[in-house]
């Protein structure tokens, strides 16, 4: 498997596994006391627009000769941690 594949693979996974945890805050806060919340629907419409970020920028890599291919990865695992960043104060936000 050349590394673009294996790239693929883990970027697919990653995309997946976002979808999940947003539907899984979601739910939590519709248990919990911060559903409703502007602040909490604010981490969740930032949340929405960074994971379509990380796909419109998976789309765009996807298209890329492999001489700008590095540059792309750099750029998606950076859109990746912003993501991650944002899941981290949406979790703390429901404690």
């Amino acid at each position: 498997m050349d590394r673009q594949e294996e790239y693929a693979r883990k970027m697919h996974a990653r995309l997946k596994q976002a979808d999940m945890d947003i539907v899984k805050l979601e739910e939590n806060a519709e248990r919990s006391d911060v559903g409703g919340s502007s602040d909490y629907e604010e981490y969740l419409r930032e949340l929405r627009e960074r994971r379509q970020l990380l796909r419109d920028r998976w789309e765009e890599a996807k298209d890329q000769s492999d001489e700008s291919w590095e540059g792309f990865l750099r750029g998606l695992d950076n859109a990746w941690d912003d993501l991650q960043r944002t899941f981290e104060k949406a979790r703390a936000r429901m404690r």
